[in-house]
């Protein structure tokens, strides 16, 4: 029998699940490092870490090892290196683009605030056993090791980007802000997406059509040309792209021209000016006006924020 008191207009909440209120019970997550670089032809001799490591493949290609797989790597993909797991890995290309994050999913302070970087060759971790992140218990994300299989790459990518750009721009200042971007990427990682159209070949258009628009954010949008390529009208464009995307071209063409104004921003020395004519503004007026209307603070002001690291 429910013996809770009863209030006047209260409202029936549903239960979770008992693994989602097993994971709402254990997670905080907490970012140790986050970075996002070039680098040229690279090579991370063996080790292993006390903490997780999870890096995205931006640009170029390599040959990864987690445990005993071996395996390529390339554009869009995710390696997933759990606590203690002897791992090597090698850029391949001449350029590479790597974001990567060390994190702990469960946050203490006693031991989560330790430097998360051991170089090559570093295997034996017994003397750190007492900072060593302690096992989850969680059936599907103790089973992730390796590259995983992933559904969204573009958001993937776009949730590894604004974590690596908060942490340097605002470092421990983000520290709910990057847990809560964890938890948003885990939540992403452990969703089993619907198919939204019974035609294969239209939700294939769309992603490709997105992946357009965040490549080519200099230039104007041209709802009408990215129709026409899918052999669809306007209307029925938009709708199967926000079915697909839960948003709509033109938002999803504003939010990256944003995020890309803050990595510019953030990452290099580029003037407002440059960085409005880069990002294809008529003049800077409209670029900090766009930029304030998304962020609630100027360009200047953002910039002046940005963490020295």
């Amino acid at each position: 029998m429910d013996r809770r008191p009863q209030m006047g207009g209260e409202l029936f909440v549903e239960q979770v699940s008992s693994l989602d209120a097993f994971r709402l019970n254990t997670f905080s997550p907490y970012i140790r490092q986050a970075e996002s670089s070039w680098r040229s032809k690279w090579h991370l001799a063996p080790r292993r870490l006390l903490d997780y490591l999870a890096v995205f493949i931006v640009e170029g290609e390599g040959i990864f090892r987690v445990g005993d797989d071996e395996f390529r790597v390339k554009v869009n993909d995710l390696i997933w290196i759990p606590p203690d797991t002897e791992h090597e890995m090698r850029g391949t290309s001449a350029q590479m683009h790597c974001s990567y994050i060390h994190f702990d999913l469960i946050y203490d302070p006693l031991r989560s605030h330790w430097n998360a970087y051991f170089p090559g060759n570093t295997i034996d971790l017994s003397d750190f056993s007492v900072l060593q992140h302690p096992p989850l218990n969680d059936l599907e994300i103790d089973q992730w090791c390796g590259k995983l299989t992933i559904k969204t790459p573009r958001e993937i990518r776009e949730l590894f980007e604004r974590i690596c750009l908060e942490y340097r721009r605002c470092g421990s200042g983000a520290n709910l802000l990057l847990s809560g971007l964890m938890l948003q990427l885990l939540s992403k990682l452990l969703e089993v997406p619907e198919n939204i159209s019974s035609n294969s070949y239209y939700s294939e258009k769309m992603q490709l059509a997105a992946e357009w628009i965040t490549e080519n954010y200099q230039e104007k949008l041209d709802i009408g040309k990215l129709a026409k390529q899918t052999g669809l009208s306007k209307s029925h464009f938009r709708k199967l792209f926000r079915e697909t995307h839960n948003t709509s071209p033109r938002r999803l063409y504003q939010q990256t021209r944003m995020r890309r104004a803050c990595e510019m921003l953030a990452y290099t020395s580029m003037n407002i000016s440059e960085i409005a004519a880069e990002l294809g503004f008529s003049n800077i007026n409209n670029f900090s006006r766009a930029f304030r209307n998304a962020t609630s603070m100027s360009p200047s002001q953002y910039q002046q924020r940005r963490a020295s690291r």
